[in-house]
């Protein structure tokens, strides 16, 4: 006979369905996303930080998936590591729980700036300062743009391209 669920099943899978959900909303937002990090991001908050378009982190970063040694699998992380980093430094964090330091999760692309503890605010604000400048629509397309064609070949990616410039020209003043 199978035994029965675990008494809060329904809790688990919800929380699951909201953290999936959290993993890709930054991408869909039509504004971009700049991630502020310090300390340990760890499991789902360096999820949520690779989810950004940019991040911004501090000298003191230690970022890295260490839920096997507590015998969990970080499954809804594991998409978007694995994306970023390709599968042999993704595979060697989630099965070793290793954390990357600042300086190596810049050189791994997973962080655009790396900056004394102190200055990560102001780092991320200048960022979504600099974004607040461009006109709403031509920052919403490009974001649009740049996320369907990582994925697709690159001549329909060139023609993504071409469509959303011949669109672009109608937002000019």
């Amino acid at each position: 006979p199978r035994s029965p669920p675990p008494p809060h099943a329904d809790a688990v899978l919800d929380r699951a369905a909201l953290t999936a959900k959290l993993q890709v909303q930054a991408r869909q937002l039509r504004i971009p996303v700049v991630a502020a990090v310090r300390g340990a991001a760890v499991g789902g908050g360096a999820g949520l930080a690779i989810g950004a378009d940019m991040v911004v982190a501090g000298t003191d970063l230690k970022f890295g998936y260490p839920e096997l040694k507590h015998s969990i699998v970080p499954a809804l992380v594991m998409t978007g590591l694995v994306h970023h980093l390709g599968r042999k430094l993704a595979f060697e964090l989630v099965s070793t729980g290793r954390l990357l330091t600042a300086a190596e999760a810049f050189e791994h692309g997973l962080v655009n700036r790396v900056v004394a503890p102190d200055e990560i605010l102001p780092a991320a604000l200048e960022i979504a300062e600099h974004w607040a400048k461009v006109e709403p629509r031509a920052i919403a397309a490009a974001k649009d743009l740049f996320y369907r064609i990582a994925d697709l070949p690159s001549d329909a990616a060139m023609r993504a391209g071409q469509d959303v410039n011949a669109l672009m020209r109608g937002f000019r003043a």
